[in-house]
């Protein structure tokens, strides 16, 4: 299955779920340490939408392209590599699994890669070798880590859609980060909390209207929270 099928929108989509949570939200209500909740603030930008468009610039979609054209062809759809969606899992899910799973692999590869070839470069220029096949090693694995933020960023907006509509987690899918149902779980319950403290305990309420009659008139903010 391709990144093209998760994202294209339907010609009649659903509307978005009131209270929904976002993804920003699963990951701010994720079964995660604090470790894994800096590692997931690096890989997940605020704004996907501008991390697309930025790297769509740079050309990331023709390199895309590229690789799905010639050696992505080779590779299995049944989450077996880091180049495909998982085509047996629901499409939030399988989303959400390369998101947090085979972008992040191969971005930390690539970015090893690239940081071997500046010492490559390094050495090269102080021995004086020819650097630029270093310089072309940088180069490629530092436009493949940009693909992989592409990606990611593609995924959040398809789980974003998923979430909007009302789709959720299975019970038995679960990440390293927490980003699955334990952290819709969390959100709903962090909800209900916050929906909870606002109301105006009913205590309170019966001492207000036992009161009003020395006032002349109750307050009409008080009116409207105990109404």
């Amino acid at each position: 299955m391709s990144f093209d099928s998760y994202i294209k929108c339907d010609s009649s989509p659903e509307k978005p779920i009131e209270g929904r949570p976002s993804f920003q939200d699963l990951e701010t209500y994720a079964e995660a340490g604090i470790v894994k909740r800096g590692i997931a603030r690096y890989l997940f930008t605020r704004n996907p939408e501008r991390s697309i468009k930025m790297h769509t610039y740079l050309g990331a979609p023709l390199l895309r392209k590229a690789i799905m054209g010639t050696y992505g062809r080779f590779m299995a759809r049944n989450g077996s590599n880091n180049y495909r969606l998982d085509a047996t899992k629901s499409k939030i899910e399988a989303a959400t699994r390369f998101a947090v799973g085979g972008s992040v692999f191969n971005e930390a590869v690539h970015t090893m890669a690239a940081s071997q070839q500046a010492y490559f470069l390094v050495n090269n220029i102080a021995e004086g070798r020819n650097p630029s096949g270093s310089v072309i090693g940088i180069g490629l694995n530092v436009a493949l880590v940009g693909l992989q933020r592409y990606n990611r960023a593609r995924m959040v907006l398809r789980v974003e859609e998923e979430l909007q509509t009302g789709t959720q987690f299975s019970s038995s899918y679960k990440n390293w980060l927490g980003i699955d149902a334990r952290a819709e779980e969390n959100y709903r319950a962090a909800q209900t909390d916050m929906a909870s403290s606002a109301a105006l305990p009913r205590d309170v309420t019966e001492k207000l209207f036992s009161r009003a009659g020395a006032c002349d008139q109750l307050h009409p903010s008080l009116l409207e929270v105990s109404s």
